[in-house]
């Protein structure tokens, strides 16, 4: 057993010495192991990264979609590229998928020759870090989406805006400085004031509770507003909302 164990090592130290050797003297051959590898740690990239919010999207897809307008006319750029630049989510081209995976799996080549140089050409030890990191890229990735950092699209973030201008109209209205209220008043106050939110589970303009809440801690941390804060009770101090008859009661 001891002889085996040390031819073991000694075979070991031997594959591990020719793999240094070759690195060094063609440090970008791939055989059909390093390939592998470098596919672990390029997909381990791309979700560390935030896969299709990556920070090299905007950059490139500007670079390879903006067109020079002509006489002085605006550059042509595409309705994605166009919500990207402005922070939002959608939907990536095919081709420019495709390009994004290309300089991705190039990325995982060199991440795949530093670790070999770094284990001095252990191989297997580079193949199980690469598969750790993309195991916590994975999780990192159902996190973002779990959070809703990657949903905001054109549609919802219009939606957004329309409601809180729908909410400062309220505010003009209805709000009024000093006392307190409480945050179901306000929510109450609001469907009242807009009677196309009347009911949370209406078909055509849906709106729950928590987002009249959301518009109002947004309207509340204003500075112009008096960057107002709710108490963990759910009140407002230094704002009070007019009372409205409800024709429906």
């Amino acid at each position: 057993m001891t002889k085996l164990r040390v031819d073991a090592i000694s075979r070991a130290k031997s594959n591990k010495k020719k793999k240094m050797d070759k690195l060094e003297k063609s440090p970008l051959s791939l055989t059909s192991r390093d390939f592998f590898g470098s596919v672990v740690w390029g997909a381990a990239a791309w979700f560390l990264s935030g896969s299709r919010s990556n920070p090299l999207v905007v950059p490139l897809a500007n670079i390879l979609y903006e067109e020079d307008g002509k006489d002085g006319e605006e550059k042509a750029v595409d309705e994605w590229l166009k919500d990207r630049n402005l922070g939002l989510y959608s939907d990536l081209p095919l081709t420019f998928l495709l390009s994004l995976g290309v300089i991705f799996l190039w990325i995982g080549v060199a991440l795949d020759r530093v670790c070999l140089f770094l284990t001095e050409g252990d191989a297997n030890i580079c193949l199980q870090l690469g598969g750790v990191a993309l195991i916590n890229g994975a999780f990192f990735e159902i996190a973002r989406i779990a959070s809703g950092q990657k949903s905001i699209n054109r549609e919802e973030y219009d939606r957004e805006e329309m409601l809180f201008n729908e909410f400062e109209e309220f505010a003009k209205e209805k709000i009024n400085s000093g006392g307190y209220v409480h945050r179901s008043k306000v929510i109450k106050s609001f469907r009242q004031f807009n009677p196309k939110y009347r009911t949370a589970d209406s078909e055509q303009y849906p709106l729950v509770d928590m987002e009249i809440e959301r518009l109002v801690r947004a309207w509340a941390r204003r500075p112009e507003n008096g960057n107002i804060k709710m108490s963990s009770a759910g009140y407002f101090q230094g704002v009070s909302v007019a009372d409205i008859s409800d024709v429906f009661t």
